[in-house]
C-alpha cells in the first residue's frame, strides 16, 4: 500500500474537570498532545485534524478516577474522541475502547516513577491512538492480556509472525517488557521463547510497554496496518478528514477556530484595497478619491497537508454597496433592499491555481473593482437630521472573501443567493472573512453616527457608559457629552423617563457619562434610525489620560442587542476626534 496518499483522521478533545470548572488539563497540554500525535504518525503520512475546540466535561464524579464510562459522554461518530483526565487521577494510564472496534480512548495521570511526568503529553497518547487504528501491543499473544482474536505466542525467529503476537512481522517478539527498562532504553529482563531463543524486544516501539520516554516510533508494518484500517474499517472511514483547510482571517487574532469564539471587529487584515496600477494599499481617507481599485486577498493553508491546486479550490469576492458607517456589519439600512451582495469575481469564482504548503500563505488574487459613489447615501443621512451634521461623514463598503476548498464544506455556496448575514457566515467558517472598509476608509474627522435596528412595537433604550480607567477620570469632569438622534428616533424619545435636556431638534445633553435613554416603540419599518455622540472638551487642565472610552448600547427587554465602543481623544494637534472600535461589538439579533 502506497504511503504517498495522505490520510487524515478527525479528532475531538475532551477535558475532564471538577463540577465548578476548576482543574483538568490546560489548553497548552491539549495542544502538546495534538502535536505529539502528528509528530509520531508523520512518517506514515497519517495526520490528525482538530478544530481547536475543547469540550470541557465538568463533573466531580469523573474527575478523580479515569473510567471507560466517560466514552458515552459527548461522543462523536465522525471522529476519534480523546478524553483527557487530570494528572492527579489515582489510576494513571490510558485505555482505548477495544482494538479495531471503536473510536475513543482516554489518557490521564502521571508516570509512576521519577520524574513523574504527565502521560497526556507523552507518547502514551499515540499508543492509545494505535489501538483505535487496529494495532495490538507488541507483547500481544505472548502475554495473556485477553482479546477476542484467540492470540498465540509469537516466536523470536518470526516464523509465525503473521498469525501470532501482534500480527506484524517487523516488530520483534515481546515477552512483555512491563516498563522494566532503564534510562538508556535497555530492557533489564530476560526470557526465551518455545524454541529456547532469547527475546530481544524493541523498547522504542510505541506499542510496547516501554517507559514513555523511550517510545519513539511505529514500524513500517504497523504503519501499513494502520493505513489499511483507516481506509477499510467502517468506524474509521467516518473519521477521515483529509481536505485543505484554507484560512482568511477575521482579524489579527484569528487562528482558524470554527466557529470563531471571540468578539470580532469584522475588519479582515487579509482583505485589502490596492491602487489599480500598483501594489500599494490605498491609505486612510483616500478611497473616495479613487474610482478604480484592486481587491487583494491573502489565504493561508492551516491543514497538515498541501492544498491540491487542482482547480477545485476557488476564491469568491462579494461586495455590499456603499454604507455610510461601515462599522455596521448589517446592511446599513437593515430593512431596505438597496444593500445587497454583488459578486466581484466571475461566476463560479477564481481558480486558486497552485497548491499551498502547510502553513504557507500568499495573496491568491488581485481583482479589479470599480469603487462606488457615496453621494446618494450621504444625502440619506443628511436628510435624517434637522440639525446639520457638521462632521465629515465616514462612508465605506463591505467586502466578503470566500476561499472555497471545493469539498462542499460551505453548503451556502450551492445556493444562487448568498445569505445577507455575512457576519454569521464569517463567524461560522474560517475560510470566509469580511472587511467593513473602515481600516481603509477612516476619515480624519470621524463621524460617530451609527445605524441601529430597534425591534418594532416594543420599548427600547440606548445606554451610554464610560469605562473608567483606574476608577477615575470621569469624562464629565473635562467635557460635555451629547447624543445625536435622527428624526425617526427623536420622534419616539421618552424625555420624561430619560430625564435629560434637549439642546436642539436632534441633540440631548447627558448629565453623566453613564446615562440610559428611553424610547417609546417605533412602528415605521422604513424609518432611518441613527444614534451618535459628540464630545466637547471644556477644560484646558487635562489629566495625564488623553483618551476616554465609553460604550453605546442598544437594549431591548433588558438585554443588550449591540454595543459599540467610542474613544474620545484630545491631543495638541486635533481638538477632538472620536474613533469607534468594534472589538466590543456584540451582535445578538441577525
Amino acid at each position: 500500500m502506497s504511503f504517498s496518499e495522505p490520510l487524515c483522521v478527525r479528532v475531538y478533545f475532551h477535558v475532564i474537570r471538577h463540577s465548578n470548572g476548576i482543574g483538568g488539563q490546560s489548553t497548552q497540554a491539549v495542544n502538546s498532545a495534538f502535536e505529539i500525535l502528528n509528530e509520531d504518525y508523520a512518517d506514515h503520512n497519517i495526520s490528525f485534524v482538530w478544530n481547536n475546540q475543547i469540550d470541557y466535561i465538568d463533573n466531580d464524579s469523573y474527575y478523580s478516577s479515569s473510567t471507560s464510562s466517560i466514552f458515552n459522554v459527548n461522543n462523536h461518530s465522525n471522529g476519534v474522541d480523546i478524553y483527557l483526565f487530570s494528572d492527579d487521577v489515582w489510576n494513571a494510564g490510558g485505555l482505548a475502547n477495544g482494538v479495531g472496534n471503536s473510536s475513543e480512548f482516554y489518557v490521564g495521570g502521571r508516570f509512576w516513577e521519577s520524574p513523574y511526568y504527565s502521560l497526556v503529553t507523552s507518547h502514551v497518547i499515540s499508543h492509545e491512538m494505535g489501538h483505535v487504528l487496529f494495532l495490538w501491543h507488541t507483547h500481544h499473544g505472548t502475554y495473556n492480556e485477553g482479546g477476542n482474536d484467540s492470540p498465540c505466542k509469537e516466536l523470536v525467529n518470526g516464523s509465525n509472525c503473521s498469525s501470532c503476537g501482534d500480527y506484524i512481522c517487523d516488530t520483534p517478539a515481546d515477552p512483555h517488557i512491563q516498563f522494566n527498562v532503564d534510562n538508556n532504553c535497555q530492557w533489564l529482563g530476560s526470557g526465551v521463547d518455545a524454541n529456547g531463543n532469547s527475546y530481544k524486544p524493541d523498547t522504542r516501539n510505541i506499542m510496547s510497554y516501554s517507559i514513555p520516554t523511550c517510545m519513539g516510533y511505529f514500524s513500517e508494518g504497523q504503519g501499513i496496518r494502520m493505513r489499511n484500517a483507516i481506509q477499510t474499517l467502517p468506524y474509521l472511514q467516518q473519521t477521515r478528514a483529509c481536505a485543505p483547510d484554507l484560512l482568511i482571517r477575521d482579524d489579527s487574532q484569528d487562528t482558524g477556530i470554527e466557529p470563531n469564539p471571540r468578539a470580532i471587529n469584522w475588519n479582515s487584515p487579509d482583505i485589502k484595497l490596492l491602487y489599480h496600477d500598483n501594489d500599494n494599499e490605498i491609505p486612510f481617507g483616500q478611497v473616495e478619491n479613487e474610482s478604480l481599485c484592486r481587491v487583494a486577498v491573502n489565504v493561508k493553508n492551516i491543514s497538515n497537508q498541501a492544498s491540491l491546486g487542482n482547480g477545485k479550490e476557488r476564491l469568491h469576492i462579494f461586495w455590499r454597496k456603499p454604507i455610510l458607517i461601515s462599522r455596521s456589519i448589517y446592511p446599513f439600512f437593515p430593512r431596505h433592499t438597496i444593500y445587497f451582495g454583488e459578486q466581484i469575481t466571475q461566476e463560479g469564482g477564481l481558480i486558486i491555481p497552485y497548491p499551498l504548503q502547510h502553513n504557507e500563505e500568499r495573496v491568491v488574487a488581485k481583482v479589479y473593482c470599480n469603487l462606488p459613489d457615496n453621494t446618494q447615501f450621504r444625502s440619506v443621512l443628511e436628510n435624517s437630521f434637522v440639525t446639520p451634521v457638521k462632521l465629515k461623514l465616514n462612508w465605506g463598503f463591505s467586502i466578503m472573501a470566500i476561499a472555497d476548498e471545493g469539498n462542499g464544506g460551505i453548503p451556502e455556496l450551492a445556493n444562487t443567493t448568498i445569505p445577507s448575514d455575512w457576519a454569521a457566515l464569517a463567524k461560522k467558517y474560517n475560510s470566509i472573512a469580511v472587511t467593513n472598509g473602515n481600516r481603509v476608509l477612516l476619515a480624519s474627522d470621524f463621524s460617530q453616527l451609527l445605524a441601529i435596528e430597534p425591534a418594532m412595537n416594543v420599548p427600547f433604550s440606548i445606554s451610554v457608559n464610560q469605562l473608567l480607567k483606574d476608577d477615575k477620570y470621569k469624562l464629565n469632569d473635562f467635557a460635555e457629552l451629547y447624543v445625536l438622534l435622527s428624526n425617526d428616533l427623536i420622534a419616539n424619545f421618552d424625555f420624561q423617563k430619560s430625564e435629560v435636556k434637549q439642546i436642539d431638534e436632534n441633540r440631548v445633553y447627558l448629565p453623566s457619562a453613564n446615562t440610559e435613554l428611553y424610547f417609546k416603540p417605533v412602528t415605521n419599518e422604513e424609518g432611518y434610525y441613527f444614534v451618535g455622540s459628540e464630545v466637547h472638551f471644556i477644560s484646558d487642565k487635562m489629566p495625564e489620560l488623553n483618551d476616554f472610552d465609553f460604550d453605546l448600547s442598544l437594549i431591548t427587554d433588558g438585554e443588550i442587542d449591540e454595543t459599540v465602543r467610542i474613544t474620545a481623544i484630545r491631543d495638541a494637534d486635533v481638538y477632538f476626534k472620536a474613533q469607534a472600535e468594534a472589538s466590543k461589538t456584540k451582535i445578538v439579533r441577525a
